[in-house]
Order: structure tokens, then sequence, then C-alpha cells
């Protein structure tokens, strides 16, 4: 059987915490890859407990009830080890470098306290090159992501033993499925030496975890706050950010797109503010430029390319292009937005909203914005009609 396969299985579920892999090519002979091994050892168990169940049926009441009291008792008597003053600082000193350099764009030092590069080493010898490809995109989006955030706090930490122990057990299941497989090639094989160092490089990177801490983390953006848990791993006498725990951040750029959008309609609504206050202040003796602007405009980032001066505006047309030219000095980023929505009344912007081009679709945001709200806009003129409740 083709080994590659099973090993191209084998990276996808435990890398990316799924068993879909890669297909076996040669699923006609009757060979099964890791990932139908997995699965048939898993309907095998559930039909064994399913046989086992019915089987003691007549006395289960009794050794159920029976079970439940020892087992509260014994939860009772034994509970969770305290994290020890050290172990929380090592782990701690791991999770504020990491967070601490994502936030200042530093790869080099964020990465620097995580196994990153012994994973991509070896997906770039064994496996396709848009899988090495694609843990590259994850380090630039969770460093787009955390550049986002201007501050974090560490919150509290605990020990995670049950998801450590069935990591473990996960790992090593799966390694003791490689090694069957391997021991079943001939070493004739010409894919026999590329597998056996394949597997080798395996038993490196997906190493037991010897302890594993959970840290709860809030991060903050402006008025923004938001609150997470992050783990940090001890692999071979050391605290590290293990691969698997960056996949995790994947939540934090799932919820990047809306952050920025947020951060994008609160810096219009400044921009334009103190656009208003300068386009006022420089036509002292024209008085009626801000009443020129009195309404509501929908712009796209396009609109405000090339747009120029107006020194001294006399129509709508010109006190509208003298707007526009000022939101691009304070906010610059103004081109990038594919739609926009505002309000100008009593000369003050009273409302903003805007689209912002997510990784899968356009994420709607506006200000002022409800900090308890955490639901979504389905379109611009939603999240602007939001906006406007608000002030």
């Amino acid at each position: 059987m083709q080994m590659k396969k099973i090993l191209c299985g084998m990276i996808a579920a435990m890398l990316l915490g799924s068993l879909a892999g890669c297909a076996n090519e040669n699923s006609s002979t009757g060979e099964a890859s890791v990932t139908e091994i997995l699965n048939a050892e898993s309907s095998e168990a559930s039909t064994t407990a399913a046989a086992d169940e019915s089987e003691d049926e007549s006395s289960a009441d009794s050794d159920t009830e029976s079970s439940t009291d020892s087992s509260k008792d014994a939860s009772e008597s034994e509970p969770a080890e305290e994290v020890s003053d050290a172990d929380r600082k090592a782990a701690q000193a791991v999770l504020e470098t990491f967070l601490d350099s994502a936030m200042k764009g530093d790869r080099e030092k964020m990465l620097s306290v995580t196994n990153f590069d012994a994973y991509t080493e070896g997906m770039k010898r064994f496996l396709e090159e848009d899988d090495a490809d694609d843990m590259e995109d994850l380090v630039d989006a969770i460093l787009e992501t955390f550049g986002q955030y201007d501050g974090f706090e560490i919150l509290s930490c605990t020990r995670d033993e049950d998801e450590r122990k069935e990591y473990n057990e996960y790992i090593q299941r799966n390694i003791t499925e490689l090694d069957d497989e391997l021991a079943e090639m001939d070493t004739s094989d010409p894919d026999y030496e590329e597998s056996k160092a394949f597997i080798e490089w395996i038993k490196t990177v997906f190493v037991p975890y010897e302890d594993m801490l959970v840290f709860t983390v809030r991060t903050t953006a402006g008025d923004e706050a938001d609150e997470d848990e992050i783990s940090i791993a001890k692999i071979g006498g050391e605290w590290i950010m293990d691969v698997n725990f960056m996949d995790t951040m994947a939540g934090y750029v799932e919820e990047s797109d809306a952050l920025i959008a947020a951060s994008s309609a609160k810096s219009l609504y400044h921009a334009i503010n103190t656009s208003l206050v300068d386009i006022d202040a420089e036509n002292a003796t024209e008085n009626n430029v801000l009443k020129l602007l009195e309404g509501e405009y929908q712009f796209s980032g396009d609109d405000f390319e090339d747009v120029k001066q107006v020194d001294e505006p006399k129509t709508k047309e010109e006190a509208v292009e003298a707007l526009k030219y000022k939101i691009t000095v304070y906010f610059s980023d103004v081109t990038e937005l594919p739609e926009m929505k505002f309000e100008v009344k009593d000369g003050c912007c009273t409302a903003t909203a805007v689209g912002f081009e997510g990784e899968d679709d356009i994420v709607y945001a506006g200000y002022p914005a409800d900090s308890d709200s955490e639901e979504g806009f389905a379109s611009l003129d939603e999240a602007f009609e939001a906006a406007k409740k608000i002030n």
C-alpha cells in the first residue's frame, strides 16, 4: 500500500484535529488508511460496548448506582492538583512572549517559543508544499490578528489533566498504527525508507505532553475586550507553545475580521469629526459649509481615490470633496473599504458603518457600537441603523 497516503492522513488528523486525512488510492485492494482504521476502531468499540450493555442489562441498575457512588467519593477525595508557582511562571513567560511578540509583529521572537520550525521542516520534506504554506499562512494570520490588539491580561491558570491524557492516548494510538503498517512493508519497497524517516519525524513532533496548563486571557483593542483560553504544554522538560495550540488561534483569526471592521468604523467616525472641525476652522467666514454637509452619505473606497483638496467650498459638491480629502488625511485606509456609510448632523458625525472584506465574506460593523452586543450585521444599512440608535 502507499504509506505516504497513510502518513498524509496521519498529519492531517493530528495537526488539524480532523480524521478526514487523505483517501487511500488502493482502497480497491482492501487495504485501509489510518483514517479508515480509526473509523473502524471507533465503530468496533461502539458495537462492543452495545453488546456488553445488553449482556449486563440485568445488573446494570445496581452496578451503575454503586459505580456512581464510588466515582463521587473518588472525585471528592482526589481534587485536581494545584499548579505550582514555578510551573505557572515558566509557562506564563512563554505565553507572554508569544502574545507580546505577535502584537508587535515580531515573527521570529513569537516562533522562538514554539516548535513551529520542526513541523514545517518535516512538512516541506515529506508532504505537499501547500501543507507547509498553510502553516505559514496560519502564522501570518496570527500576526495580523494580534496586531489589531493593544494589550492583554492573563486572568487565571488551571491544569487540564484530562485533555493532556486524551491527547497522549490519541497520538500513541496513531503512532502504533503507523509502526504496525511499517512493519508490514517489504524493506525492498521503494517507499520504505521514506516512510520510515517520516514516522521518525512524526515521533519527534508529536510527543506526549508531560504537563498542560490552560490560561484565561483577556485581549483588548481600544474599548473592546475579548476573553479566551490558550494552552501551553511541557515537552521534554520545557514549556512551549505547541503548534497544535497555535492552530486553535484560528478562533482569534475568525474573530479578527469583525474586530477589524469595528476598528475601521471607529476610525472613520473619528476621522470625519476631526475633518469637520478642520473644515469649520478653515472656513470661519463661510458658516454655511457645515450646513452644506448635513445628511447621510454612502461611498466605496474607490470614491476616495484621487480626491483633491478644496480650500473654499461654495457648493455641496465642493464641500463633500473637501470632506473626503480630509478623511484620507486622517484615515488613509478608507480607500481599502468596499463600502461605508455615515451621517453628518449639526456639524458632527453621529454614526458610521463600514463593510470590511473578510476572509470569506464582507463583515459589517458600525460606530458607536453596543459593547454588550456580540451579534454581527447582515448588511451595511443594518449596521448603520444600529449605530444611529445608540447616539
